[in-house]
């Protein structure tokens, strides 16, 4: 078995600065985690102390039923992938698969049995003598992940392994790395994988589960689908989804027609929806979300919201229209056609979705519009 856990896990420097907020989660035998959150979240902290790189002052982390707080790197049964490959320059590739084994002492048959079945895998069997200096990054990657597998690792772990990539080499290793996770489940292989990412595109795309985390704290843990449906807080709310989830200043009275959301000198009554959602007595000072996509316009006399247009920018099948509702900014996502059409003298009659809006307490952040 290769379950993490990690319990109350504490990172202070100098004896003073905390980075790491006595984190709790818990990673599945055969799970695809990813760690995701701004710059100085502490995601990268976390992996280092997991893979021993860094020293734990507080709680304790284990990998199956083994806790590891102690244990050296090559004793915890992990194997990682950094994002500058790491890669010894002056071996060629076969011997950079090949020197851990060497180390650990195993036979010479029984390597090149798995340099052979790694570099089949990876597709990396034409770049076996070549130096790193003769290889494009996206090769350079594939063969540190080479090095990792080979050592059939309890754990994966990914410190940001495609940063340095181009967008379109970005996606293609994305595919090769959560295709070679489904195949090593498929092969009774242990692949728990721990992914350490900024780019929220990457966690999306890859993560069986997402821990979303800011300033050495977890915000959130769940699915991709989850996370972008039903976000526990204005946080993950804004930093899951493209373009970002529009997150404004407003407030809510309640009214027998249901509750009534104003923005500046602007209005929209929602209906019981809404209302069955939000928590008893919750009126005042809110932040409202409502993501670009959950707009539509409004039909003829509805009550909608009049947005005065600041900029359009158009994506081919749709466009990305900037406006300001009641002195709020907001972006708003319709397809060309209908905005072409529904634009008159720079503005848009338009209404949020009530049934994927959310009401933020303006305070904590925390979402009170959770059924």
């Amino acid at each position: 078995m290769a379950q993490l856990s990690i319990r109350n896990l504490e990172k202070v420097y100098g004896g003073a600065l905390k980075a790491l907020h006595g984190i709790n989660l818990d990673v599945k035998d055969g799970e695809f985690m990813v760690l995701v959150g701004p710059s100085g979240c502490a995601k990268s902290t976390t992996l280092r102390m997991i893979a021993g790189l860094e020293t734990v002052s507080g709680g304790h982390i284990s990998i199956g039923d083994k806790v590891v707080n102690n244990l050296p790197p090559g004793e915890r049964g992990i194997a990682m992938v950094f994002q500058n490959y790491a890669l010894y320059p002056h071996m060629k590739v076969r011997k950079n698969l090949s020197f851990g084994l060497k180390l650990a002492g195993e036979k010479k048959d029984e390597i090149a049995r798995r340099v052979a079945e790694v570099a089949d895998v990876l597709e990396i069997g034409p770049l076996l003598d070549r130096l790193p200096k003769q290889l494009s990054g996206g090769q350079a990657q594939r063969v540190a992940l080479g090095r990792a597998l080979i050592k059939k690792p309890e754990v994966f772990l990914f410190d940001e392994p495609l940063s340095n990539l181009d967008a379109k080499l970005r996606a293609s290793m994305r595919v090769r790395i959560t295709d070679l996770h489904r195949r090593l489940k498929e092969q009774g292989q242990s692949s728990t994988v721990v992914y350490v990412t900024h780019d929220q595109v990457e966690a999306m795309t890859m993560g069986d589960r997402i821990c979303v985390m800011k300033d050495g704290r977890i915000m959130q843990v769940a699915d991709p689908e989850t996370l972008y449906a039903r976000p526990e807080n204005a946080f993950v709310a804004g930093f899951i989804g493209m373009p970002e989830m529009n997150l404004v200043n407003a407030t809510v009275s309640r009214g027998e027609g249901g509750p009534v959301v104003t923005f500046g000198d602007q209005s929209v009554r929602f209906g019981a929806d809404l209302a069955g959602r939000l928590a008893a007595g919750t009126d005042g000072d809110v932040t409202f979300g409502v993501r670009p996509q959950h707009f539509r316009l409004a039909a003829p006399g509805e009550d909608a919201l009049i947005a005065k247009v600041i900029k359009a920018d158009f994506l081919g099948h749709e466009v990305d229209v900037h406006v300001t509702i009641g002195g709020e900014r907001f972006t708003v996502v319709l397809p060309v056609e209908e905005y072409r059409k529904a634009s008159v003298d720079g503005a848009l009659r338009i209404r949020p979705d009530e049934e994927r809006v959310f009401i933020f307490d303006r305070v904590s952040g925390q979402n009170i519009s959770l059924a």
